[in-house]
Parts: C-alpha cells; sequence; structure tokens
C-alpha cells in the first residue's frame, strides 16, 4: 500500500486526516493503508475521487489492485 501513502502524501493529508474523511479511527485508517485490513467499497470511491484531483484518470484497480 506504499502506493496509496504516496497519494496521500501528496494530497497534504495525515493519517488522522484520512481517518475523518473516511469516518473511522487513524488507527482504523492506518491498519488499512498498510494492508492488514481491506478498505470498504465505500472507502476505495471516496479515496479514488480525492486522487483524482491530481491523478484524473487514477481508477481504483489502479490504487487498490496494481
Amino acid at each position: 500500500m506504499s502506493k496509496l501513502r504516496g497519494y496521500r502524501v501528496m494530497l497534504g493529508h495525515t493519517q488522522t486526516d484520512m481517518g475523518k474523511i473516511l469516518g473511522i479511527t487513524k488507527q482504523a485508517y492506518s491498519n488499512k493503508e498498510t494492508g492488514k485490513n481491506q478498505f470498504n467499497d465505500r472507502e476505495k470511491v471516496k479515496i479514488r475521487d480525492m486522487v483524482r484531483k491530481i491523478e484524473p484518470t487514477i481508477t481504483i484497480d489502479d490504487l487498490f489492485f496494481s
């Protein structure tokens, strides 16, 4: 999930910020970003939409499965 971390940093967000945006705790977000747990579909869409501000053609597959 280092790709996801990279995009988060490029967007200027901390793990705490992302947790608040997604409605989960910082720890829950951290566990998902590091691959210990999986993001649900709603979270994936929200993250993809955020990343599209800097990478307009990014897909969910690009972010989470490649």
